[in-house]
């Protein structure tokens, strides 16, 4: 389940500011340093995108585009395979992490559609208030709708 984080400036309204609209509207990109989910879910997130690059799809459908699929097991605290809890696997410094796989030469990958594969992420992309947020940054009237996602990590 996605949840927000409990930061006192994250309510139903995350409204971008005029000045982060306009260097949006100019650089096409922007940092939005507004922590919108809560840390559970971040991690939630991070496990679940280590067991779908190892081809566990919880939808029983496989992304559109995925990078080799990673054999290893996820390695956290001591707790061997996916039952390792979310808030244990280590993404800094591991091997593991991110369906490391050991290739120096291969160490970006992508992920088209995970919300066809995964509920959580398909929770996070059509979340109403992330739809909300996008739209403000487009200055679209009438909200947004989902044509893909892409997951690009290094």
């Amino acid at each position: 389940m996605i949840e927000l984080s409990s930061s006192p400036n994250i309510g139903t309204d995350i409204s971008p500011s005029m000045e982060q609209i306009e260097q949006f509207q100019k650089q096409g990109y922007i940092s939005y340093h507004n922590r919108i989910f809560s840390t559970k879910t971040i991690n939630a997130l991070n496990h679940r995108l280590e067991l779908v690059l190892r081809g566990e799809y919880d939808t029983g459908c496989k992304p559109d585009k995925t990078p080799k699929l990673i054999k290893t097991p996820i390695v956290g605290d001591g707790h061997n395979g996916n039952t390792c809890p979310p808030d244990h696997i280590h993404t800094n410094n591991s091997k593991n992490a991110l369906g490391y796989s050991g290739n120096k030469r291969k160490q970006v990958f992508q992920i088209i559609n995970i919300h066809k594969s995964d509920k959580l992420f398909h929770d996070l992309v059509t979340f109403p208030l992330l739809g909300k947020l996008v739209a403000k940054f487009m200055k679209w009237e009438h909200g947004a709708r989902l044509a893909q996602d892409q997951i690009w990590a290094k």
